[in-house]
């Protein structure tokens, strides 16, 4: 039994116990200046490897077969690679700036979903050294790839290229039908289905590297919040976008998300 199927017979048997209460104050958004911006980009991954190279942008085909070319080792890793995994995302978690999820976070997050097989780690190795890492988990008929570490060593070698096409084929060879690379700026998705001309910083962005895999954009319904004090509901929704940029408020949603 996979952890979609476990979900769904607790579901079942729980049914009856389930009071379900519904307020009849409608949620909205904070502001209609605020967006969450994190969106899903989902690949099918039922063709053969040459037709989903085919599918892919120029750029990550060559990157592919350079990683194919060099002497990059691409493993599936244990519990014991959780460490240096972890090493590997606090440095990208520098690089990119976003608040880093705390070491337990990964080892119960692979205590709960090794069980059924439902977490996997991706290890790019070159001489000995661990390079890149890519944790995923599947969820019905679909592999997530949710937290990558990279070391910024090897660039030459595409490293992070070689552990998401390596997630992709370990998912196909479980017959799952869909890779999700979850986490996608709307932004940055939108010009290039355009055909727009990107700036510098955005080329250089995981959205970037992520559309360049040919997949489809998956538009993902606005975040929101619901503030019950009413003065205060009132105060957030005709002031808070005026007082905060969206930037502040997205960091500080991330550190009441990490210290959970």
């Amino acid at each position: 039994m996979d952890l979609s199927e476990h979900i769904e017979s607790r579901s079942h048997s729980k049914t009856s116990q389930i009071d379900i209460k519904t307020n009849d104050q409608v949620q909205f958004p904070v502001t209609e200046n605020i967006e969450f911006e994190q969106d899903g980009y989902k690949i099918c991954i039922t063709h053969d490897q040459n037709f989903l190279l085919a599918l892919m942008k120029r750029r990550n085909r060559r990157s592919i077969h350079k990683s194919m070319r060099s002497d990059l080792i691409v493993r599936e890793g244990t519990e014991e690679d959780l460490p240096d995994f972890y090493q590997l995302y606090l440095k990208t978690s520098q690089r990119q700036k976003f608040i880093p999820f705390k070491l337990d976070y990964f080892r119960n997050l692979w205590c709960v979903l090794k069980p059924f097989n439902s977490v996997q780690l991706f290890v790019a190795e070159y001489g000995g050294e661990k390079i890149s890492a890519l944790m995923s988990i599947t969820f019905g008929n679909t592999l997530y790839t949710k937290h990558i570490g990279w070391s910024g060593k090897c660039s030459e070698f595409k490293p992070n290229h070689a552990v998401y096409w390596a997630a992709l084929l370990w998912a196909k060879s479980k017959n799952y039908q869909y890779c999700d690379l979850d986490g996608i700026d709307i932004k940055t998705a939108q010009l290039l289905s355009k055909g727009k001309t990107l700036k510098v910083n955005q080329m250089q962005n995981p959205t970037f590297f992520k559309t360049g895999f040919g997949g489809e954009l998956l538009l993902f319904p606005q975040t929101y919040v619901f503030v019950y004090n009413i003065f205060f509901r009132l105060a957030c929704k005709l002031y808070l976008a005026k007082i905060f940029p969206t930037y502040f408020i997205s960091r500080m949603m991330n550190i009441v998300r990490v210290s959970r």
